[in-house]
C-alpha cells in the first residue's frame, strides 16, 4: 500500500473538512453559529486555491500557522466521523511539526543575496 506525502495529505484532509463544514451550514445541521466558521473557511479555501503548498516544507510551515482553523472546522463528537477526523489532525499536526522543525532553513525561503544573512 502506497502512502502519500504529507502535502498530499494535509491537502485532502482540509478540502475534506471545508466540504462537510460547508455541507452542515448549507443544510442548517451546524449546532454551532454558522457565521463563526465563515471565516476560517474562507481563509483555508483561499490559501489552497491561491498556493501550491506542493513540497512537505511548504504544508507543514502553512500547518503549523494556521493549524487552529483546521481544528474549529472538525465536526463535533456527536458526528460519526469526529473521532477518525481528530485522529488524521493529531497524526498530521504531528507529522507538520516534525517536518517544520528540521525544515526551518529551506532554500525557498532562503534570500536571494546570501551576502544578507548575518553571521
Amino acid at each position: 500500500m502506497r502512502i502519500d506525502p504529507f502535502h498530499i495529505r494535509a491537502r485532502n484532509l482540509i478540502r475534506s473538512l471545508i466540504r462537510q463544514r460547508a455541507y452542515l451550514i448549507d443544510t442548517h445541521q451546524s449546532r454551532r453559529d454558522p457565521d463563526s466558521f465563515q471565516a476560517d473557511l474562507t481563509f483555508l479555501r483561499l490559501h489552497l486555491d491561491a498556493n501550491g503548498y506542493n513540497t512537505d516544507g511548504q504544508m507543514a510551515r502553512f500547518w503549523m500557522h494556521h493549524h487552529d482553523k483546521v481544528r474549529h472546522l472538525i465536526p463535533g463528537k456527536g458526528s460519526p466521523v469526529h473521532e477518525s477526523m481528530m485522529k488524521a489532525y493529531r497524526d498530521l499536526t504531528r507529522e507538520a511539526g516534525t517536518i517544520y522543525t528540521q525544515n526551518l532553513i529551506t532554500p525557498d525561503i532562503l534570500p536571494k543575496n546570501p551576502s544578507t544573512i548575518n553571521p
